[in-house]
């Protein structure tokens, strides 16, 4: 389980869903072993004009570990849910090594190539990732939560 600080709020998701989510995807895109050495200091930021926002906190360390990751307060649930996906996605690029910061605030390597972030955001590989598993990871997570309180209603009627 990653280790998550929280700060803020959201009208629509409370600080326990919330950490429970994040360490769900986590688990789910690094698997436990890496996913336990990762720490994210997240925020729900009423000043956010994007939905979210991720930083790489460790920038000098060889591999990606620490991260702020923002996403806007005023979002409802399941917009908050999916920016939260979106985000955690980008945590697992970074802290697997797929995508990378360039000394330039200009350029970016994913998988070992170097792309210009003067492109459309929309048409940036790691982007083009994230957008795809937003909405995979939300399912597998109401899926889950599901299941959970399904096998919780059966146990209790044994």
């Amino acid at each position: 389980m990653a280790k998550i600080v929280i700060r803020g709020q959201s009208q629509d998701i409370s600080r326990e869903e919330t950490r429970e989510v994040i360490s769900f995807f986590a688990d789910k895109l690094l698997g436990q072993r890496l996913s336990k050495n990762i720490k994210i200091f997240f925020s729900f930021d009423p000043k956010l004009e994007d939905f979210g926002l991720i930083t790489r906190l460790d920038m000098a360390a060889r591999n990606a570990r620490k991260f702020s990751v923002k996403i806007a307060a005023q979002l409802n649930r399941t917009t908050a849910l999916l920016t939260i996906a979106h985000e955690i996605v980008h945590v697992k690029q970074y802290a697997r090594g797929e995508l990378k910061d360039m000394m330039t605030q200009q350029s970016k390597k994913w998988l070992g190539e170097v792309y210009d972030e003067n492109v459309a955001y929309e048409d940036h590989p790691w982007e083009i990732e994230a957008l795809k598993m937003e909405p995979l990871l939300l399912q597998s997570w109401l899926d889950y939560k599901k299941e959970y309180r399904w096998k919780s209603i059966n146990y209790w009627k044994l």
